[in-house]
């Protein structure tokens, strides 16, 4: 679920609808009563559960919508779009905003776990908490998991919208410390997109030997 900054706008994803394919919805707050802005967003796959994670932009015009099952995990943006400007029939429409976003093509890293915009909605980070890197390799003809897979240990990243395209931003550091973090489990971004913060709900705390949970906040650095 996700509100846009006045509050008046809200964005929730129901995975369990249309057998798990899942939907998203957006209402309006005109004082008395919620009313729906534009059409349902319906996932397209069986089990797809797309709305796993949604967030608006400040305004509440851009909306993005991540997906945690199906054969592929992804992200998908959309912008509202007003098709007539006589107040008294004003329909609006989300429309596609730049083009889908993968992470590594892994089905097992669950890109899309969570999802933030930035406040004008043009910087967006997306977390995939499985695997930072399941790597393979081939043996005999085989794909066997090689000596460099990393389970469970979590990665963010992070998208700028630039004319018509997302352009993935980050460095590629933003992982987990460990096998098993589940890092960027919840994920949010600054308003301005140049900080980021994910949790790590599964990270053991060696001490105590148990689960303490963690936090880690990541600044982009000029270039």
């Amino acid at each position: 679920i996700a509100l846009s900054a006045s509050g008046l706008r809200m964005a929730m994803g129901t995975i369990a609808t249309n057998e798990w394919a899942g939907v998203v919805q957006v209402y309006d707050y005109d004082g008395a009563k919620w009313s729906r802005v534009g059409q349902q967003i319906a996932g397209s796959q069986f089990r797809e559960q797309s709305g796993a994670s949604v967030s608006l932009s400040a305004d509440g015009n851009v909306l993005a919508v991540g997906t945690k099952g199906g054969d592929k995990n992804r992200v998908v943006t959309y912008k509202l779009v007003e098709h007539s400007h006589e107040i008294a029939e004003r329909r609006y429409e989300w429309v596609s905003h730049g083009q889908v976003l993968h992470g590594s093509g892994n089905e097992h890293e669950h890109f899309g776990s969570d999802v933030s915009l930035s406040h004008d909605g043009s910087i967006v980070a997306v977390s995939a908490k499985g695997d930072a890197a399941l790597a393979q390799e081939q043996k005999d003809g085989i794909h066997v998991v090689s000596k460099d897979a990393h389970f469970l240990r979590g990665r963010i990243y992070v998208f700028q919208f630039s004319e018509t395209e997302w352009v993935r931003v980050d460095s590629g550091n933003i992982v987990g410390i460990k096998d098993g973090d589940e890092f960027g489990t919840a994920i949010a971004l600054s308003a301005d997109g140049q900080w980021v913060i994910g949790g790590a709900p599964k990270r053991t705390d060696k001490a105590y030997k148990q689960m303490m949970g963690s936090g880690m906040v990541f600044q982009a650095l000029p270039q």
